[in-house]
């Protein structure tokens, strides 16, 4: 029986997801057609407040999944499915509104002590950042003393609402690293001489795992990331587009 309430739970999300990201098609079409700019659309829903009010319906139908077959209906229980509901909604405006934009990217980590994902390992440090396949990244840093240490890309973003195949992965033991402990990964589309992960051809996720054998006796890697193509002109500057794409990722992300 709960084999069953599983997939009816997982096909109410995928529905629910699914009808979303339609709508947000829908909606963005028709306006085309009205003769508006993409930009003059991302304007007018961040000046009327659509932006926010959609982000905010979003969290409300996410909410839903509290009263899915199957989920306990005791005060306990449904108290802690509010709080992991408002620690997704904390971690999504931070993926992709704070942290959304692939020509700024910044290592963040998406699960933690008070974030939590569902089945993430207490004994990784978890970080990762949305990238873009058209440009071109460097990953610099130290080593640390952490027992393990690995770097993948995937294809597409957690607020996509999707699945996200692998696209590279390599271990620290596969990389070089300098006498001091410094090394650089580049991430592109094409190869690159030295460490390197290739990226897809759109949106990408990246994603760093440092495993503990010592919590206290070891040091994580330090690490910093940087886009090293993105126009001048662009990085940085936050806009109403970045807004609305970053509540849309944020609230898919939840549902």
């Amino acid at each position: 029986m709960q084999i069953v309430a599983d997939k009816k739970t997982l096909a109410m999300r995928k529905l629910l997801i699914g009808g979303l990201d339609l709508f947000r098609k829908a909606r963005l079409g028709w306006r085309r057609l009205r003769g508006r700019s993409e930009a003059d659309i991302y304007a007018e829903q961040t000046v009327s407040g659509q932006a926010w009010a959609a982000y905010c319906d979003a969290l409300k139908s996410a909410g839903a999944a509290l009263q899915f077959p199957g989920t306990p209906q005791d005060a306990f229980n449904q108290a802690e499915g509010y709080r992991y509901l408002s620690r997704l909604t904390r971690a999504g405006l931070e993926a992709f509104v704070e942290y959304g934009d692939p020509l700024t990217p910044h290592l963040h980590r998406l699960c933690h002590e008070t974030i939590k994902l569902g089945s993430d390992n207490p004994d990784n440090y978890y970080q990762s950042c949305n990238l873009d396949g058209a440009y071109t990244y460097r990953v610099s840093g130290t080593r640390g003393t952490v027992a393990y240490l690995s770097f993948a890309t995937k294809s597409g973003h957690y607020g996509q609402g999707g699945s996200m195949p692998p696209v590279g992965e390599i271990d620290a033991k596969e990389m070089t690293i300098n006498s001091d402990g410094t090394f650089e990964l580049f991430l592109s589309r094409t190869q690159h001489p030295g460490n390197w992960l290739p990226l897809p051809e759109s949106y990408a996720l990246f994603m760093v795992r440092q495993t503990h054998l010592d919590r206290e006796g070891e040091t994580i890697a330090e690490l910093q990331i940087e886009c090293l193509d993105a126009p001048p002109h662009e990085a940085g500057r936050f806009s109403p587009e970045k807004l609305v794409k970053g509540l849309q990722s944020a609230g898919t992300f939840v549902a």
